[in-house]
């Protein structure tokens, strides 16, 4: 009797970056935020991504990766400052720029906005010389802060047709999560091929 194993595509993982900072800013003339948020006030946040993404802009100098859903199939992100978390709700995008001496990296999300307001997002911004992405292909690991000479930063807006609300903080820390499905599914296969090596050596023994 035959048993035929499907194991899954290795190549397309779901990724999770974190980050720390402190806000520099919060410009809040109706007093949307919580009072807990103010300058100075430190942050944490983290995103997770899944791999498996196009990127839509041909031009290889630019890399624009589109999610419509959620992680682990799309891409999620949440900020807490103070008493506030802020979480994504729907599109969410990276996009990267690949320039002679200029590099550029974006992290978008949709969050859901307050009443009055019709939109709202959390946009996470890295920008620095050429060495900082070196090319514009989905950064698989975080790109180094201290390489994002021009600026890192974090925006958190809600937006209407009056005004806008919003906080602005400077990012301190990028650092990669090691997904626990994700070394678990290697160890799962590390397993297997053990287990098939030792079938194998059974069968050699028994016929040779």
């Amino acid at each position: 009797m035959l048993t035929f194993l499907f194991v899954p595509d290795l190549c397309a993982v779901v990724i999770t970056f974190e980050f720390t900072g402190t806000v520099d800013e919060v410009v809040d003339p109706c007093d949307f935020f919580d009072p807990s948020v103010v300058a100075g006030t430190e942050f944490t946040g983290s995103y997770t991504f899944n791999s498996d993404v196009t990127d839509t802009n041909l031009d290889p100098r630019y890399g624009s990766f589109i999610y419509s859903q959620l992680a682990p199939i799309g891409f999620s992100m949440s900020v807490s400052v103070g008493n506030e978390t802020f979480e994504s709700i729907g599109t969410s995008s990276i996009s990267t720029i690949n320039l002679p001496g200029y590099n550029f990296y974006q992290v978008y999300t949709d969050i859901d906005p307050p009443i009055f307001f019709h939109h709202a997002y959390i946009a996470l911004i890295l920008k620095g010389g050429v060495d900082m992405l070196g090319s514009d292909s989905l950064p698989l690991i975080p790109p180094d802060i201290q390489k994002a000479t021009y600026f890192h930063t974090i925006t958190i807006d809600y937006a209407n047709a009056f005004s806008d609300s919003y906080i602005d903080g400077t990012l301190s820390s990028l650092t990669v999560v090691p997904e626990p499905t994700t070394f678990g599914l290697f160890a799962i296969v590390g397993m297997l091929v053990r287990r098939r090596r030792r079938i194998c050596n059974l069968f050699s023994d028994y016929f040779y």
